[in-house]
């Protein structure tokens, strides 16, 4: 059994060293544990929240749900006014185009826009956690905590090993 998780532990060591050197050290890229753990406390939330709200009144989240879905309007918007600037300032290839290793500014500015929506993803978590204290269970089903927590894990995974190049296609969908 040792062996196995010493090989577990290798692989993980194995992989968080070898991402891309210009993020390594940006919030919540070093390693995955941080985002693990924000995803691991967001299931727990779902699971404990839903039986703590089973036999309460819905909370009204009226007053933070407007600003709320704003800023994520705005925030998508500027994301994708970015990065469409962007790729085509740098003349990105609609078929296929390769992950730059430079530190270029421009280089550098598409791998910020990757990571800026990452971190907008884990803010998304928050759909969620309204839809609970709602008591919007519905609305809350496997395909929908699924997709939440894959995407954290996709993008996480696109600014650690390849923050440019076809990436930005991910965001852009």
């Amino acid at each position: 059994m040792s062996g196995a998780v010493q090989r577990i532990i290798e692989a993980y060591s194995f992989a968080m060293d070898n991402g891309d050197p210009r993020t390594t050290n940006w919030i919540l890229i070093d390693s995955f544990l941080p985002s693990a753990l924000i995803m691991i406390s967001y299931l727990i939330f779902i699971h404990v929240g839903s039986k703590v709200m089973k036999h309460r009144s819905p909370l009204q989240l009226r007053w933070l749900l407007v600003p709320y879905n704003f800023a994520l309007v705005l925030m998508s918007a500027y994301l994708c006014i970015q990065i469409l600037s962007a790729a085509y300032e740098a003349r990105y290839s609609v078929v296929c185009q390769a992950v730059e290793s430079s530190e270029h500014p421009r280089v550098m500015k598409m791998a910020e826009l990757i990571w800026l929506f990452y971190i907008s993803k884990i803010v998304e978590l928050m759909d969620t956690v309204f839809f609970i204290l709602r008591k919007k269970f519905n609305q809350v089903s496997f395909l929908h905590c699924y997709h939440h927590c894959t995407i954290v894990f996709n993008t996480w995974m696109g600014v650690k090993y390849a923050p440019g190049g076809q990436s930005m296609y991910f965001v852009l969908s």
